[in-house]
């Protein structure tokens, strides 16, 4: 039970810190020609595929203060019993090992938007405090940068990292109750390490039992288990202390308000460069603002109004109906419009009936007019296909438009009651049947329109509406009677795209347990490293699958958006770079501050 707990905590922290929103799709800007722009220098790049190309881009500027807004404060600040990822601040205090390649996003050739992370594309990752090696099958050495340091205040007080520390972060987040590797790969896991050691001040090496093992640990471990000083533990304190949040990272955590404001500082000592500029022989260390502040805002309409003043620089997870009124009020701000991280889906459980017959899951999604919805509920603003993925620019290689969908994938998102009737009646219910689907007040809405759908094909729809904390716990203990209308985790994915399909997982709702979600986990970790396009090419193929399988009720994805002033450079509206860096991109930004003086603000 702790397990699902924490595991079903650690997603929907995701979910609220990111502000939900998954990005892609088209960029919308305002008018940005009015105000100067910064100096020019052309630069060369190389993109993924190899081919090098020029470019002319901005240099940066340093110096200033950003400010955004997050809907919640953080509630884990301690990385030592969870999942690193899950710790607000670690994504900006601290360092991963790898991460994603800065040059390959919108600053530098375009081959990612940075909608959601790496996504499982090896090629689109970098060395961060680490080179990697692999002298064998069965072995990852790691090799620590020179020179790292934490950042200097106590416990580590500046001091050189060291592969010691490597060392001792890994095997906190294997063996440690409540982190993810722990839980994730326990003793006798066929992907577990086997060792991790120090062999000199620098390099680490990490054992596995086989290639498949190395070729997942390699983006897990060096994507997902962040660095921090062993002091800070081992000198009787933890991280919920917030004055010992430390890393190595580009920002230190300078001041905590709680349910108010967290600040960063820059830290002097940081050892990244911008890469962008290298080949130009520009050597601009990052960061490049001094302050990075969040102002914990939970009201929508209070966090709207703060971006409408120029309080916000910036802001995530914006609804359609908001952004439609913030470009008619504020057209000076610059807009990416992208989806909601995890569209619903309704289900149940597949080993019971009426739900083991695929006739019937056919027909439940035949029956709504899925299109409608888009049209009239979303005023178009919404794609009809969002999960597993949606149709945004970093899903481009995965994501298989409805046009090339094989025709029962097609049928699925057609409204068809006729046929719906047919299957049910097929499948033994000519007069249809009675569901029940618990759900919060918050999907209410959308289901009622479900229920409408349904009505038509002679299925009673019973909407069971609990308080949050009461779905929360059906739905972690998979407790519902009958079905529930949950959020379809895994566009973020890259390793765990199985997550909705896992058995034994908490996010399978529908309980669906078949030999082809074991043959997909072998594909990743066959291509993950030697042909990452064919690993690609795996995750297409397996999410065509699961829209075959019809194993739940696929609704349509919402539009979201996000917004900033000219003045924020070098921004584009990412999200998230690299496996688990939904912040780290900050360090990369920075202001213009004569644009926003001449704006007016």
């Amino acid at each position: 039970m702790k397990k699902i707990l924490w595991l079903v905590i650690s997603f929907l922290m995701i979910i609220t810190l990111i502000m939900a929103s998954c990005g892609g799709g088209e960029e919308e800007t305002g008018d940005e020609e009015e105000v100067e722009e910064g100096e020019k220098i052309t630069v060369t790049l190389t993109k993924r595929d190899g081919i090098p190309m020029t470019r002319t881009v901005e240099k940066p500027i340093y110096g200033g203060t950003t400010i955004t807004a997050l809907s919640a404060d953080y509630n884990q600040w301690d990385p030592y019993h969870t999942q690193t990822i899950q710790v607000g601040h670690m994504q900006l205090t601290s360092n991963e090992m790898i991460g994603g390649d800065w040059t390959l996003g919108p600053q530098g050739t375009g081959d990612t938007d940075w909608a959601f992370g790496w996504l499982g594309d090896i090629k689109i990752c970098a060395p961060e405090l680490c080179d990697w090696e692999l002298p064998d099958d069965t072995t990852i050495l790691w090799h620590l940068k020179k020179g790292v340091k934490f950042q200097n205040k106590e416990p580590a007080n500046g001091r050189e990292m060291t592969a010691d520390d490597i060392v001792f972060n890994i095997n906190y987040q294997f063996n440690n109750e409540g982190c993810w590797q722990t839980m994730e790969y326990p003793e006798g896991h066929p992907l577990r390490p086997t060792s991790w050691t120090t062999l000199d001040r620098y390099t680490v090496e990490v054992k596995f039992l086989s290639k498949d093992a190395q070729s997942l640990m390699l983006p897990e471990i060096g994507d997902n288990v962040y660095v921090s000083p062993p002091e800070v533990w081992t000198s009787g304190g933890d991280m919920n202390d917030w004055s010992k949040a430390i890393g190595s990272g580009p920002w230190i955590l300078t001041d905590y308000v709680v349910s108010s404001a967290i600040t960063y500082t820059k830290n002097p000592d940081y050892f990244e460069t911008d890469p962008i500029y290298a080949s130009a022989g520009e050597n601009y260390q990052w960061p490049y603002l001094d302050t990075f502040k969040f102002l914990v805002i939970p009201d929508t309409s209070t966090r709207i109004a703060a971006l409408r003043t120029a309080e916000l620089d910036f802001l995530s997870g914006i609804t359609h109906d908001d952004a439609t009124l913030l470009k008619r009020d504020v057209p000076d701000l610059q807009w990416k419009q992208g989806f909601v991280m995890s569209p619903n889906i309704a289900a149940g459980k597949i080993t019971q009936p009426p739900y083991d017959d695929i006739r019937v899951r056919r027909a439940l999604n035949m029956a709504i007019n899925k299109q409608e919805m888009v049209d009239e509920y979303y005023n178009g603003e919404a794609a009809l296909i969002g999960y597993p993925f949606p149709p945004g620019d970093s899903w481009v290689k995965v994501y298989t438009p409805l046009e090339e969908q094989p025709s029962e994938v097609q049928e699925i998102f057609t409204y068809n009651p006729e046929k719906a009737k047919q299957l049910l009646a097929d499948a033994g219910y000519p007069d249809g049947f009675k569901v029940k689907i618990t759900c919060t007040a918050a999907t209410s809405d959308e289901l009622s329109l479900v229920k409408e759908y349904w009505a038509d094909v002679g299925v009673e729809l019973e909407m069971e509406v609990l308080e949050g904390s009461a779905w929360f716990g059906i739905w972690m203990s998979h407790g519902y009677e009958d079905m529930i209308y949950a959020p379809g985790l895994g566009c973020w994915a890259g390793v765990e795209q199985d997550m909705m399909t896992r058995a034994g997982f908490f996010a399978n709702i529908s309980e669906i347990n078949d030999p082809r979600t074991q043959e997909f986990k072998a594909q990743l970790a066959r291509y993950i490293l030697d042909d990452p396009d064919k690993m690609l090419a795996a995750k297409k193929e397996y999410a065509i699958w699961e829209l075959q399988q019809a194993w739940g009720v696929f609704m349509p994805s919402a539009h979201e958006y996000k917004a900033w002033y000219p003045w924020l450079r070098n921004y584009y509206g990412i999200n998230w770079t690299g496996g688990a860096g939904s912040w780290d991109w900050t360090k990369a930004i920075w202001i213009n501050q004569k644009m926003k003086t001449s704006m007016g603000h």
